[in-house]
């Protein structure tokens, strides 16, 4: 009897023949990150929780008329994280990044907590040079500092403006005095998640970014 074929252990588990690194147009970069959370844990297990859901799914999408196992995606190995440190692993996950973002490859890395954008940005910049931050999120991640550190998950995009990028929020359910006083000074659009809704909003936050485009998700 035939053994069973095994499925890769990448993104999607695709065959080798299209997630060699050399190939591939995207990189799925691993951050398992968890220094800086301030209510629940577990940030560190999602790299690994996505990337073992992305290979239960049907890889065929039938609306775009593709199929992602023949798509060059790369999945490069764990981002090993410095827990003493988020400034430091913010340096490091900025040299990982740059490497590849040198190399030409699009980024997806997958945290993990929100402090690992300030990394990638950095990385993104290096090649792009000024950025618009869109920022899918339920928090403005916009304070001075958190907890003791300005490196923290809830100032990353602070940083991200004193480091000369625009930032644009979208979905924001609540923020501190500080932070929306910080926005409305800098002129960063806010798109409430209250006040979200119909095409007429998409429009409006779309036409708020400037090129080139970096795009911050984070799940809550």
């Amino acid at each position: 009897m035939d053994e069973p074929e095994l499925i890769p252990p990448n993104f999607l588990g695709l065959p080798a023949e299209t997630s060699a690194y050399a190939k591939a147009r995207v990189v799925v970069l691993p951050v398992p990150f968890e220094a800086t959370v301030s209510y629940g844990a577990g940030t560190r297990a999602g790299p690994d929780a996505i990337l073992a859901a992305s290979r239960q799914v049907e890889t065929f999408d039938a609306d775009l008329g593709c199929d992602l196992a023949d798509a060059p995606i790369h999945t490069h190995p764990s981002v090993a994280p410095i827990l003493s440190s988020p400034d430091a692993m913010t340096d490091r996950l900025a040299a990982v990044a740059g490497r590849l973002v040198a190399d030409g490859k699009w980024v997806l890395a997958l945290g993990g907590e929100h402090a690992i954008t300030l990394g990638l940005v950095r990385a993104a910049a290096e090649k792009h040079g000024r950025l618009s931050i869109l920022q899918l999120d339920a928090h403005l991640d916009l304070r001075d500092a958190y907890e003791g550190t300005p490196y923290s998950h809830a100032s990353v995009m602070r940083r991200i403006v004193e480091d000369g990028h625009r930032t644009v929020h979208v979905g924001i359910r609540n923020a501190c005095r500080e932070e929306v006083e910080f926005a409305e000074a800098h002129g960063l659009p806010i798109f409430w998640a209250s006040k979200f809704a119909g095409s007429d909003a998409l429009l409006e936050a779309a036409d708020a970014l400037q090129s080139p485009v970096y795009v911050s998700v984070v799940v809550v």
